[in-house]
């Protein structure tokens, strides 16, 4: 009797220290905000991404790894804002100091290049570029920088309080029966903590580990997607697929002082980042906790950028240098500071329609668009800066055979969005926002930086950009403060990380002023690592909205 009571004792304890075990190995893990190490840091879009990079900078990857493997966590994890239905943009700084660029964007469909297209799916091509980038500059197999991304499909994990809300006020856009059964539990959007299951995205991942996308781009796996799309209205062919090639650029370099400034090049809006980083740096004004006035003449200087990026980006293609330079266009729509007066809006809008004359500038400004960013850098200085995408929440919202969403990116060749330049390189990806960053400084390198959430992306990876440039503290107020200005003019500013008082004068100065709770998913996210001078310490910051997290060790 006694033994037997023993043996059922020692059940007990065995189911319950395997089920600790089995949960904790991949269900959810803590988000961190502030983190330290000499080794290896990362910041991103989710705990479990963070947790994942970590674990392979500890077993000797490097940065390129890192960022790969975090990369495919994510689109199993957030895959509201990624997957590998979408696209990217890279930078990676190498140990040699040499720093590149990676155009991960989408193509046109080669058969239909100058129409506006019936489906806004775009080709997957998040798969190719993180492949490629493995080959030519990782160091550990398919199969380790994966492993993760699909235990957590087969296991599963905890859907986050964020993901939750995401689902609940997109689901009724979403008519896909693949997509819902995904996303809900009969038809009721998926709670905080409940486990999610993606199999089908496991399977698909396991294929690419083995076969480093063959079979993705070029077999039964692309046959399937490409049938699937096609009965969706999309252009796309097998030449499409088999041909699609990420690119390895020369990064845009632009000078300040002993700072060396790295971004993407056009199509990317790195330039447009960083041309308004400078702008606020040379004004010479606070860029936290502002004065009214000056708040808001540094809310007409974004505006201004923000339309130079639809007005100009495709004529500058070639030439960002030149774009750089240009200061014609700020000059016509430079707004004083009367015009944010509380009675003076008739002057704005007006100045605005004579600039729309040009038929240069977007009407349709897409606030919808959502992405994810990650930055990791490892002990021998090699940093990654991505950003991915599927361009709005869940993308097209039409889950493919293998289990991950179709992104929309399509939708930024539209008319609608920008009116594009007649010698735009019709290979060339759509004007985009996204916008990574590395900084060096004395030729030393930094940080990284990076952002997400369409133009929100511009605006406040700017700011970060020059608080830093500026010497502002590292603390997490230099990535929480945030504001956007759209192209209707409403200036949208997030609560609790503006004073109160300082926001109720805002309002009288300018009354077209609103505010969103803190954190908002409007605002996106921000992804930072910083080494300081002479410091060989690692500080990685993790951002409060979304499921946002770091790691260092």
């Amino acid at each position: 009797m006694k033994n037997i009571k023993k043996y059922k004792l020692l059940l007990v304890y065995c189911f319950y220290i395997y089920s600790f075990f089995t949960i904790s190995k991949s269900y959810a893990c803590e988000r961190i905000f502030k983190s330290e190490g000499y080794n290896g840091a990362i910041s991103c879009g989710h705990p479990l991404a963070a947790e994942t990079a970590i674990k392979i900078l500890k077993a000797g990857g490097n940065a390129v790894d890192a960022s790969i493997a975090a990369a495919f966590v994510l689109g199993v994890v957030d895959f509201s804002n990624s997957g590998i239905g979408g696209e990217a943009y890279a930078l990676i700084h190498f140990p040699n100091g040499k720093v590149i660029a990676i155009d991960g964007s989408t193509r046109r469909p080669i058969n239909d290049i100058k129409k506006e297209y019936k489906s806004k799916i775009s080709l997957p091509a998040i798969p190719e570029m993180l492949l490629k980038m493995r080959r030519l500059f990782g160091t550990q197999k398919n199969k380790i920088l994966l492993e993760q991304a699909i235990t957590l499909c087969e296991d599963g994990f905890e859907v986050s309080p964020y993901l939750s809300d995401v689902i609940s006020k997109k689901i009724n856009k979403i008519n896909d029966q693949r997509a819902l059964k995904l996303i809900s539990d009969n038809n009721i959007p998926l709670k905080p903590k409940q486990i999610l299951y993606q199999p089908i995205l496991g399977k698909t991942l396991k294929q690419l580990a083995l076969d480093d996308g063959l079979s993705f781009y070029f077999g039964k796996d692309a046959d399937l997607t490409i049938q699937d799309m096609k009965n969706k209205g999309s252009a796309y062919n097998k030449y499409d697929f088999m041909n699609y090639r990420s690119k390895l650029c020369k990064p845009i370099t632009i000078i300040h002082k002993d700072f060396t400034i790295f971004g993407n090049p056009i199509p990317s809006s790195s330039i447009s980042t960083i041309k308004l980083a400078l702008k606020l740096v040379n004004m010479n004004q606070p860029l936290l906790n502002q004065k009214p006035e000056d708040f808001l003449n540094q809310a007409s200087i974004c505006r201004t950028i923000l339309e130079e990026k639809y007005s100009l980006l495709s004529s500058f293609y070639n030439n960002t240098e030149d774009y750089f330079n240009l200061n014609k266009l700020n000059k016509s729509i430079s707004i004083s500071e009367n015009a944010f007066s509380k009675n003076n809006n008739i002057e704005l809008k007006k100045e605005k329609k004579q600039i729309s004359n040009t038929d240069l500038i977007n009407t349709n400004e897409n606030d919808d668009g959502n992405t994810t960013h990650l930055c990791v850098w490892d002990k021998n200085n090699m940093i990654v800066s991505m950003t991915l995408t599927l361009g709005t929440h869940f993308g097209t919202g039409q889950l493919a055979p293998g289990g991950f969403f179709y992104a929309n990116s399509l939708n930024n060749y539209s008319k609608s969005v920008v009116k594009y330049h007649k010698d735009y390189p019709s290979k060339f990806g759509p004007i985009t926002s996204k916008s990574p960053i590395i900084v060096k400084k004395s030729n030393n390198p930094y940080f990284a930086l990076g952002g997400a959430g369409a133009n929100r992306i511009i605006t406040n990876t700017a700011y970060v950009l020059a608080r830093l440039l500026k010497g502002y503290d590292l603390n997490n107020e230099i990535i929480e403060q945030r504001f956007y200005i759209d192209d209707k003019n409403k200036i949208i500013i997030e609560k609790n990380n503006y004073n109160q008082s300082l926001i109720e004068k805002i309002k009288s100065k300018y009354s077209n002023t609103f505010t969103k709770n803190y954190p908002s998913d409007y605002f996106g996210l921000i992804s930072l690592i910083i080494k300081k001078d002479n410091v060989s310490t690692l500080t990685s910051f993790g951002d409060k909205h979304r499921d946002g997290s770091c790691l260092a060790y």
